[in-house]
This record gives structure tokens, sequence and C-alpha cells, in this order.
């Protein structure tokens, strides 16, 4: 097709070259493409700034502060059992449960609602109830044992729990084993490790290892359920007083524990959820209704 003088006028109009000091045979050009302006900013890694540090260190202690608790209440309980009085007057072990609890911040609540449990096994109110649970990590796993005048009520609250905390009742029974459990505290300078599994492997216990109690060193020794009472009794009338039952009582043993990871150590994303779970735990122990609560998270 032949063009116009006109058409190559228009196209050498449009390369004309740029006026200005360069000397380079640069061409004016025109563009209707819009540009966009692109900004990188450095995110930071989970798990490796102040606050996570913080929510990590703080879930260690509210595991911490969960064990505590968790061990005044099951005191209290075994100091309430029959025919062991509710009057802290007549009870001297209730009275030394009880200023422990005040001593470390308890709540007077949680407290009274352990005697109020206690009183309605004395007068054949309460009925008990166990639940199986998956806790919010989906690798801690929960048994709670309650003791209720109210089953529906009980339900009810358990499940509000779980799903506050991405939780589920299901089963997880098969990741526990039933076995007894007795704490004994040295009561002798005389008294030690060895001599104790000395004593109670006799009796056909299946092992004895050492946990952290209150105040000083502890012992747990954990036997077949039907022989719980029969090496209760063996610790207690040692000839030589040399150990102190804190308690004896039917448990469920994990049969792998999950291990948490320490206060003190830097926080990792390959890290168990220890707040998670500790915060879990405790809205379990602190419902009206829970007793005791068994999870296969290693100290907590």
């Amino acid at each position: 097709m032949t063009m116009t003088l006109r058409s190559h006028l228009m196209i050498w109009q449009c390369i004309q070259p740029v006026a200005g000091p360069s000397r380079t045979n640069l061409y004016a050009s025109r563009t209707l493409l819009p540009i966009r302006t692109f900004v990188s900013t450095p995110v930071p890694n989970s798990g490796h700034n102040k606050w996570s540090k913080i929510k990590h260190k703080k879930g260690a202690a509210d595991a911490a502060k969960s064990v505590l608790y968790g061990r005044i209440i099951r005191d209290l309980q075994n100091s309430l059992r029959p025919p062991n009085s509710l009057d802290p007057t007549i009870n001297s072990r209730l009275a030394d449960i009880m200023g422990k609890a005040k001593e470390v911040g308890m709540p007077k609540s949680v407290v009274e609602r352990a005697i109020s449990r206690a009183q309605s096994v004395l007068d054949g109110t309460g009925q008990s109830q166990t639940f199986e649970m998956m806790g919010p990590t989906s690798r801690d796993a929960y048994i709670v044992e309650c003791l209720t005048d109210n089953p529906n009520r009980t339900i009810q609250s358990l499940r509000g729990i779980a799903k506050a905390r991405q939780a589920r009742i299901t089963p997880v029974g098969f990741m526990f084993e039933r076995k007894g459990s007795i704490i004994v505290q040295p009561a002798t300078p005389q008294s030690d490790f060895d001599a104790l599994f000395e004593l109670v492997l006799e009796e056909g216990a299946d092992d004895v290892k050492e946990v952290e109690g209150e105040e000083s060193l502890e012992w747990e020794v954990v036997t077949p359920l039907e022989l719980l009472s029969k090496i209760t009794t063996s610790i207690t009338s040692d000839p030589e007083k040399r150990f102190s039952v804190r308690s004896s009582d039917p448990a469920y043993i994990p049969l792998e524990y999950i291990e948490a990871p320490d206060e003190d150590a830097e926080p990792s994303d390959s890290d168990f959820d220890i707040e998670k779970a500790s915060l879990f735990c405790s809205m379990l122990e602190e419902d009206q209704d829970v007793v005791r609560v068994w999870t296969n998270i290693r100290g907590l």
C-alpha cells in the first residue's frame, strides 16, 4: 500500500531526537503502561521476636503453677477421705494444706470447691464421671475425672472449654494405662531411693522414680492397680518408719510422654506449644466439677 506524504511526515515527527544536552541518539517515546512500585519489608520469623519469647516463658510458668495447684487439690482430696474430718481444727493435715494453698495464692474458690466435693462423697449426692479429650495441639491428651451433682452441666461445661481452646472430646484412653501411684516422702535421714526400691520391689511394684516435690525430693511408686493398697500398707508399716506416704491413688499413666520445652530455652517453630496446652489444662482444672486431670505432657 502506497503511503502518502502526510503519513511519512507523521512517522518522522514521532522519532525526532530528544532535545537537550545528551549526545546519544535517543528517541522520544511514550508509554501508557502503568508503573508499579514494589516495597520489600523483612518479616520477623515466628517464635523469634520479643513477645514470642515472653509468651513462651509465660506458658512454662503457667504450667508450673498448674502442677502446683493440681498437687494441692489432690492433697486436699486425700486429707478429706473418710473417716477424716472436714473440720480443719480437727483435721491437722487439712489445715496444713489450706495454709499452703493460701501461701501460694491459690484462689479460695478452688479450695472451697474441693471441700464441697468431698462433702458430696460423704452424703452420697456426688456422681463420678470420666471424660477423654484431645487438646489444642492434637498431640496433648487428657483424661478428666469429675465429681458432680448435675452430669448435664458437667458435660456442657467441658464441651464449652474444649470448643474455646480448639480441643475435642474423643477417646484417648489407649494412650494411657491404669496403674496405682504412691507419692512417698523421706521420713528419716536413713531414707533413700535404694531402700524404698528394695522394699516395694519385693511387693510387686512396677517402677520407682524421683519426682519434684513442693519443698523437697519425693518418689513415685508405680504399681499394678490391684496391688496399690497392699504396697501402700507395706510402705506405711515399715518397721524403721523411713517413709511417709503423701498420697496413694489409682492413676492414668501415659504410655509415651510429650516433653515440654524448658522455660529458659529459646522458642522455635518446632517446639511443642506448652502455652496452649497449659492454658487448656488450667481451664479444665478450674471447672467446678473437675477433680483430677491426667495428661501425657511430662511435668504438667
